[in-house]
């Protein structure tokens, strides 16, 4: 990646766009996933995720539930995201991909709404470009749900992310997760 050498490890969270914005197109040409088959057997969903109205929601469960140095996001979060969506996306279609999606499929329900099982054994690099493919992202406080919003980025692109991502005194300035245009979505209701 990016003329390192061989056999070389890159470690960090790397959720800000100040760590690499002097090579953007590049990074995203070396990430792209283009051509390496991972649609196969979702073709219905990726071209479904092309779609104007669609929206990538993801939810992430397992390590953070119990977990009290990150903050919760219940369902009332993203139920108050999806319905923020709706208010600007007509026909908004949300696409729920989540490490449980059990959970989800109790909690999300509606015509609009699909939660995404699959056990492929490339599950986590499918599920990231499929969420890049959609239109519109709701971003749980995880890098992996950073990395599908900003792999997708699209003109007229609705980006909702947590506003607070720690708890428990940890430091972590929420902007510099946040690129132009992405807004910041109370993770309690009642907050600004």
């Amino acid at each position: 990646m990016l003329d390192s050498p061989g056999n070389c490890v890159v470690l960090g969270f790397f959720q800000s766009p100040l760590y690499f914005s002097a090579i953007d197109p590049v990074l995203r040409r070396e990430l792209a996933t283009d051509g390496l088959g991972l649609e196969t057997g979702f073709e219905a969903l990726a071209d479904r995720l092309r779609e104007p109205s669609s929206v990538a929601v993801h939810v992430r469960r397992s390590d953070y539930v119990g977990n009290r140095d990150v903050a919760r996001l219940d369902h009332d979060y993203y139920l108050r995201a999806m319905n923020r969506i709706r208010e600007s996306v007509r026909g908004a279609r949300f696409h729920v991909f989540s490490d449980d999606p059990v959970w989800c499929s109790g909690v999300f329900n509606g015509r609009d709404v699909s939660v995404n099982e699959h056990s492929d054994p490339f599950a986590p690099l499918v599920d990231l470009h499929l969420m890049s493919l959609a239109s519109h992202h709701i971003i749980a406080n995880s890098t992996f749900s950073w990395w599908g919003a900003w792999l997708g980025t699209k003109p007229g692109q609705q980006v909702l992310m947590p506003d607070v991502w720690f708890e428990r005194g940890i430091h972590a300035p929420i902007e510099e997760k946040l690129l132009e245009g992405w807004q910041l979505m109370p993770v309690r209701s009642g907050s600004s």
